[in-house]
């Protein structure tokens, strides 16, 4: 046999055994097999496993078995039953003998457990131990067990009772049968979906086994963890360890978290919580319990939770802390919710709360002491016992219901030491003064739905007894009856008034407030707000028809007697009946306690506060009645009688229906008179600073029409020289709109001055005398008031405009609003401004000049917002300084006073800018900008001479702040900045010209003294003005004085420079001016013509003082430079004839050898000639005399004597000068001479002394020389017989050319260069 063959019979034999692996098991029946099944898993469970299905089994891809109808235990009475059972096993495991099931499905398990009398689990006491030792644990592994829609039914043999988990959906895992296991699913309980996740450790020696578990209920935001150890004892399972339940944090703020921590000891018998901890609330605001707690199973099945906490504060956890603590009512209702959270539906229990210091509504509850006890629908309160604030103890036990709506029925004692600070404390009012007197209550409170009541078995206030009860209760016709009656030794309505917050109502009135109204009170002394009385009975009645008053009498309320007794039937529709009352009184104080305990809040409360204590001694008279007409009633009330010793008359009169008032006929007539119009105005509610001023008044009021329709309204009222008429409508509240009313209003007064002082503000004494004499329209709807067209005048000013009023204050600030628009013909500043400086500021300063020192007064702009669009033809600053056309937004509040976007005239240019009035307690702030632009200066500067110093176009930018306490502090702390421009004008009384004046007389000999100069220099300064093109500077502000630098003027004939400052504490002016001029031809160096101009003294006319210093030291200077150039040149001089005088010696000492070589040469020649002619003689002897001609005889040379009369009858040097230049070949000596006669005539006549004198005179003044000529060449001298040569002395002369000998360079002393000899052409 090959090789092949044997491959292939191997791999034909393993592909049968595949194919009969993966077929043959179809061919198999596996049901027979059910048994080895149930055997192998009976083992494995240590219970009966039944097969009653069908069975199925596959080998490939890997070993599965498949089963129906799986039963564990009891076949009849299963413990588990699985409707179908699917295994998928790896095969590599069971070669190796282990189970390893990778997959197990189980559908629709059913658990069956039973606790037994003895709280035993019957899976543990039936399992069977023999078949769980054969099998390892190790070796049995499952990778997943898959349970769909499986069910859990544990029966309690204890009580018969069952619990069913349904809807069991987990995926369990397992490495053994010994754990660990891990659960991942969900189930439901009681219809509640929830999510399970649980992870064991390994099974211990002991039989235990440590699982942590996480529950979480999909309707309940809660979250339950236990890690703990799950064990049994003979059959009885047990748990223990520790667990968690918590809230599932929630994006609702109003969802508050919490988290119970604590040890669990959980067994058939008891489950018991031996600590616990609860934290309630955020992390930042939480409150913290502490306690234990236990749950029977096993007898009464009851629970018993006590805890406690050293703190609870409710503050922190319901509210915003001690600024914002939580009121009672709702910490009240917090706590109801939270008991009806708690309370249990089917479970008894107890629980127990200590409560040391519970800190609430600002204030702490000391020692509360809280037993409940499981009732059906709520709670039953065993005991509570509480200290609370105004040492108030409180212990009650009753029924707290809480199905719908919370009730309570029980027993309440009250003991309170200081019952006003509680009443206090429940109303929210922390830190009442009023305490009150100790009160006890000891009763039957019963509070809920239907009502509330207490009835008092005993009332005793500060030892005063009483007794009575109090009831409030809604009936089913919907109506609401509120009884009280009370027989009572002392009575204090504030008290009872208090203790209203306790018996559910905020208020005695919100408690009374559309109810059926039945009181009968009795008492010997009786106290409201403060106010005693004696005597007081009231028997009354009111239904909501009819208003039954048997007796109402009180013999003295604070000093007042009132009586009143009647019926009045039909009160809402058409009243019949009347009702007639007295009152005397010497004191309304009890009254008005009456009126303001019924209304607190009311206009008619508030008028009677003010002026309540003038309306007395009193006795009035009234009387109210009605009887039937037609559909109505006529009805009609009459007061009359005397207040205080002024007259009062009401008569009143409807005709109609009450319930179609407004269709009704209406009229009233009020009218009030009295010797003194300010307690009349007191009388009326006013608050009048003054009781006298105003002189004899008189009031009338009248109203008619339909209420429903405008009610036509007369108003004539006078005081004094002063009266008020109005004319016009009144139109009621209705359908949500306000009161409307609107009038021409005519007002005309000598003088408003006693009117004005009535309001309380003290009027400036600039002020004077306020006539008035305005009309307006007034138009009102609720508190805003528009006055319109406003015509008159108020003292002396023209006035026209528009006003709008709020009466109402606001609510941002509680202000009054004021706005519209004004058009003055002048206006005050100062007056204005003691708006904000008090009045009577500015009246110490009058006509001193001197800012007032005296401290600011208070403010009266009083609770104003003021906000006008104002235009005045003036706007005074001072009694002599207004500005014109203003016009300005005007703001005034209680601690400002602005001006915006102000727009005027003033010096005939433009100014614009803000400025804004502060007040801060004592201290004052001033600040602004302002930009005044094109002004003339000649209007705003002072004058010299009836002329304005200075004229052009000026424009000042300032900016400025100060403070103080007064004004005269204001002015003194006065800081800013700006700048300041003048432009093409002219400075007069600085005359440019002025220096050059002063520098010619000082030339023509003005002796240097500085007074002569001042003097001089001021009255060439005023003779002219000082053209400019701009003077420009910067302004600086500092310590109340206005300071100008940098001043500097363009295109001015003299350069102008200077600073100033004006001093606003004394009203003075301190500047100086430099004022330089351009020298020019007279400049000297160190100094320039320049003069200082200071100007020093009262604002209004300074003084002007000239400084010359600067121009003395450069006329000083020039005089001095002047005479050093004056001894120059006569120095000079000096030097010039001293060198003429050495050059003239020299060239006569060169002519005196010139002259005499002339002679050698002359007699020389005389003797050659007469040689000659003697020669000649000779021959002509011997020839003819006839043919002879004479023989001209050579001309003798000139003396000296006659070359010096050529000299002065020759040209003159003018005419030698234009002669021009010599031949260069002339005469050497010649011009030698020609040179020493310019020199002479340089010199002139005064240079010789006498005739043929060889020194210059000493002395004496010379004319200036004119320039030197350039130098000259002097030729050589030619030689003469006998001249002696350089070669030596005595040889004899040559009779040819001799060499000429080299030039010499000679300079003179002044500077003249000579050139000896000549140098040859």
């Amino acid at each position: 046999m090959t090789l092949n063959s044997v491959y292939i019979t191997a791999g034909v034999a393993i592909i049968l055994a595949l194919l009969a692996a993966l077929v043959g098991p179809l061919f198999v029946d596996w049901t027979a097999y059910r048994s080895t099944f149930e055997r192998y898993a009976g083992e494995a469970l240590g219970h009966k496993v039944t097969v009653l299905g069908k069975a199925d089994m596959s080998l490939l891809p890997a070993p599965a078995l498949t089963f129906t109808d799986v039963r564990v235990g009891d076949a009849e009475n299963p413990l588990l039953s699985v409707s179908r059972f699917q295994m998928r096993v790896e095969l590599p495991s069971l070669l190796k003998g282990e189970i390893r099931v990778v997959e197990m499905r189980l559908d629709r398990p059913q658990v069956n457990l039973a606790l037994d009398e003895e709280g035993r689990l019957d899976w543990l006491m039936e399992r069977s131990e023999a078949g769980l030792a054969r099998v390892d644990p190790k070796n049995v592994a499952f990778d997943q067990i898959e349970v769909n829609n499986g069910s859990v039914t544990l029966s309690d043999a204890r009580d018969g009772g069952s619990h069913q988990i349904e809807n069991v959906n987990v995926v369990v895992s397992a490495r053994s049968l010994n754990g660990p296991f891990k659960v991942d699913g969900s189930l439901s309980s009681d219809g509640e979906p929830m999510s399970l996740r649980l992870a064991t450790g390994e099974r211990q020696p002991g039989g235990g086994i440590r699982i942590k578990a996480d529950l979480t209920p999909a309707l309940t935001p809660a979250q339950v963890s236990v890690d703990a150890l799950l064990s049994d004892k003979a059959g009885a399972p047990e748990l223990e360890g520790r667990f968690t339940l918590a809230s599932v944090p929630s994006d609702d703020p109003a969802d508050q978290e919490w988290r119970v921590q604590g040890d669990l000891k959980a067994g058939p018998a008891a489950v018991t919580v031996p600590s616990f901890e609860l934290r309630y609330g955020s992390e930042e605001r939480h409150v913290t319990l502490t306690g234990e707690g236990n749950l029977d199973l096993a007898g009464s099945r009851r629970f018993l939770v006590k805890a406690g906490a050293r703190q609870l504060d409710l503050d922190r956890m319901l509210g915003q802390g001690p600024q914002q603590p939580v009121s009672i009512s709702t910490a009240g209702q917090s706590l109801l919710s939270g008991l009806a959270e708690l309370a249990p539906d089917t479970l008894e229990g107890e629980v127990s709360l200590d409560l040391p210091a519970i800190v609430a509504g600002g204030e702490i509850i000391q020692g509360t002491r809280l037993d409940l006890e499981t009732a059906t629908g709520g709670w039953k309160v065993l005991r509570l016992a509480s200290l609370l604030p105004g040492r108030t103890q409180v212990t009650t036990q009753g029924d707290l219901s809480l199905l719908e709506e919370p009730a309570y029925s029980g027993t309440l004692v009250l003991n309170s030491a200081q019952p006003g600070l509680l009443t206090g404390w429940l109303q929210g009012h922390n830190g009442l003064v009023f305490t009150g007197l100790p009160v006890a209550l000891e009763g039957k409170l019963d509070a809920g739905r239907g009502g509330v009541s207490f009835a008092a078995s005993r009332i005793d206030v500060d030892g005063a007894k009483a007794s009575g009860s109090i009831a409030y209760t809604h009936e089913h016709n919907g109506k609401s009856v509120f009884a009280l009656g009370l027989e009572a030794e002392k009575l204090d309505l504030d008290l009872l008034s208090g203790l209203a917050p306790a018996l559910g109502a905020d208020a005695l009135g919100g408690i009374v407030a559309g109810a059926e109204i039945d009181v009968k009170l009795h008492a010997r002394e009786v106290s409201i707000r403060g106010i005693k009385g004696k005597a007081l009975t009231v028997e009354a009645g009111y239904d909501g028809e009819q208003l039954k008053i048997s007796k109402l009498s009180a013999n003295d309320l604070a000093g007042a007697r009132i009586d009143a007794i009647g019926t009045i039937r039909d009160l809402t529709t058409a009243p019949s009946g009347s009702l007639n009352a007295t009152l005397e009184a010497s004191s309304l104080a009890g009254l008005y306690a009456l009126i303001e305990n019924a209304a607190p809040d009311s206009e008619l409360t508030r008028r009677l506060q003010i002026g309540g204590d003038y309306l007395v001694p009193a006795k009035l008279d009234g009387r109210i009645e009605a009887k039937p007409s037609g559909n109505g009633s006529e009805m009609r009330l009459v007061l009359s009688g005397e207040v205080n010793g002024n007259k009062l008359g009401l008569d009143s009169r409807f005709d109609g229906r009450i319930d179609a008032w407004r269709e009704g006929d209406a009229n009233l007539s009020l009218s009030m008179s009295g010797p003194e119009g300010a307690l009349l105005l007191r009388q009326l509610g006013f608050d009048a600073a003054s009781e006298e001023g105003l002189g004899a008044a008189e009031l009338a009021l009248k109203l008619n029409g339909q209420p429903g329709e405008n009610l036509a309204l007369g108003l004539d009222a006078k005081a004094g020289t002063s009266r008020l008429e109005a004319t016009g409508d009144l139109e009621l509240p209705r359908d949500g709109l306000p009161l409307r009313y609107t009038a021409g209003v005519t007002l005309k007064s000598q003088d408003l001055s006693p009117a004005v002082l009535m309001t309380g503000e003290v009027l400036p004494a600039l002020a004077g005398d306020l006539t008035a004499d305005l009309r307006f329209d007034l138009l009102g709807e609720g508190g805003k008031l528009t006055l319109s067209d406003i015509k008159g005048t108020m003292a002396g000013v023209t006035v026209a405009g528009r006003l709008t009023g709020d009466l109402t204050p606001g609510e941002d600030n509680g202000l009054y609003r004021i706005s519209g628009a004004l058009d003055l013909s002048s206006l005050d500043a100062r007056l204005l401004s003691e708006v904000m400086l008090g009045a009577d500021q500015w009246a110490l300063a009058e006509g001193n000049g001197v800012w007032p020192g005296q401290a600011l007064g208070a403010p009266f702009a009083g609770h104003m917002d003021l906000g006008l669009d104002l235009k005045a033809a003036k706007l005074w600053l001072d009694d002599l300084t207004a500005i014109e056309t203003v016009s300005a937004k005007l703001r005034i509040a209680p601690d400002s006073l602005r001006f915006e976007s102000l727009e005027a005239r003033y010096g005939g240019g433009s100014l614009s800018g803000q400025v804004a009035l502060t007040r801060n307690a004592g201290e004052a702030g001033f600040s602004g900008t302002l930009q005044l632009t094109g002004a003339q200066a000649e209007s705003l500067v002072w004058q010299r001479s009836g002329r304005a110093v200075a004229t052009g176009t000026l424009d000042v930018n300032a900016q400025f702040e100060t403070s103080g306490r007064s004004i005269a502090a204001m002015a003194a702390g006065l800081s800013g900045g700006g700048t300041v421009a003048l432009k093409d004008g002219e400075l007069r009384a600085l005359n440019p010209e002025a220096f050059g004046l002063i520098i010619r007389a000082a030339d023509s000999g003005l002796q240097l003294e500085e007074d002569k100069i001042r003097s001089l220099f001021a009255s060439q300064l005023d003779a002219g003005t000082l053209p400019f093109t701009s003077i420009e500077g910067s302004l600086s502000m500092a310590a109340g004085r206005i300071s100008l630098r940098n001043l500097s003027a363009e295109g001015t004939a003299a350069a102008l420079l200077g600073s100033g400052q004006i001093n606003l504490n004394d009203w003075t002016v301190q500047a100086d001016l430099s004022l330089k001029a351009d020298a020019g031809e007279d400049a000297v160096a160190g100094a320039e013509p320049q003069a200082g101009v200071i100007f020093s003294g009262p604002l209004g006319n300074p003084e002007r003082r000239i400084d010359t210093g600067p121009l003395m030291a450069f006329l000083t200077l020039r005089a001095f430079e002047k005479e050093v150039e004056r001894v120059e040149r006569l120095q000079a001089d000096i030097l010039d004839r001293d060198r003429l005088a050495r050059e003239m010696k020299y060239f006569r000492e060169a002519e005196d050898q010139h002259k005499a070589a002339e002679k050698a040469a002359a007699e020389r020649a005389a003797a050659e000639k007469a040689a000659a002619e003697k020669a000649a003689a000779e021959k002509a002897a011997a020839g003819n005399a006839s043919d002879r001609e004479p023989e001209k005889v050579p001309e003798a040379a000139p003396s000296p004597e006659q070359r010096g009369n050529a000299q002065s009858t020759g040209p003159s040097r003018s005419e030698r000068a234009h002669a021009g230049p010599q031949p260069a070949n002339g005469d050497a000596i010649g011009e030698l001479l020609t040179f020493e006669e310019k020199i002479q005539s340089a010199i002139g006549n005064a240079g010789r002394n006498g005739a043929g004198s060889s020194e210059p005179a000493a002395t004496g003044s010379v004319a200036p020389l004119p320039p030197l000529e350039p130098a000259k060449e002097i030729p050589a001298a030619p030689r003469v017989q006998g001249q002696r040569s350089d070669a030596g002395a005595g040889r004899p002369a040559a009779r040819t050319q001799a060499k000429p000998a080299q030039p010499v360079m000679v300079t003179m002393p002044s500077g003249l260069v000579v050139t000896y000899p000549a140098p040859a052409n």
